[in-house]
């Protein structure tokens, strides 16, 4: 009976031992970075992926409206040979000066969203102003595909003027 007693007595008191000794051990909550540190830190690290991301978007669409540039100072040098030739290339001027047009309403459009995207990395709350950076950029490359089929119109009234057919594929 005593050895009972004393098993139990020796228990007792390890359970006790152990258990204000998991007492003093700090918490996981304790220990851990307060819950609006680890969101400002999150949200900072969110707003450097939208300022990236966006930057990126503004250089390709950037390096687009420099393509249909090119493509347009294509076609032009093709309309001053043409005209050299006695061609008639009044349809071509005229859609030559609407891709011109086309061409700085995109500029236009990518500097404004540019800028609103600039505004938008500076705000406290750039979730609500992405909405409207995303329809600027939706307008931006609307334009840009806009600047692109006038320049691709010029290629073909060039085309038509010059005699050979107006396709998009070369022909075989």
């Amino acid at each position: 009976m005593r050895k009972i007693v004393q098993t139990l007595l020796i228990a007792a008191l390890s359970f006790a031992a152990v258990s204000t000794a998991f007492a003093q051990t700090p918490t996981r909550a304790t220990t851990s970075k307060p819950r609006t540190e680890v969101r400002a830190a999150l949200m900072e690290r969110q707003a450097e992926r939208v300022k990236n991301h966006t930057t990126k978007m503004i250089e390709k669409m950037s390096d687009a409206v420099t393509r249909v540039e090119r493509m347009l100072e294509r076609a032009t040098t093709l309309t001053t040979k043409f005209e050299a030739k006695g061609v008639n290339v009044a349809e071509s001027k005229t859609l030559i000066e609407t891709a011109k047009q086309e061409i700085a309403d995109a500029k236009t459009k990518i500097t404004s969203a540019t800028a609103k995207l600039a505004e938008i990395a500076a705000s406290d709350k750039p979730r609500e102003r992405l909405a409207e950076a995303r329809t600027l950029i939706a307008d931006a490359t609307k334009a840009i595909r806009g600047a692109h089929a006038a320049v691709v119109d010029v290629i073909a009234s060039l085309k038509r003027a010059g005699g050979t057919k107006a396709t998009t594929t070369p022909a075989q």
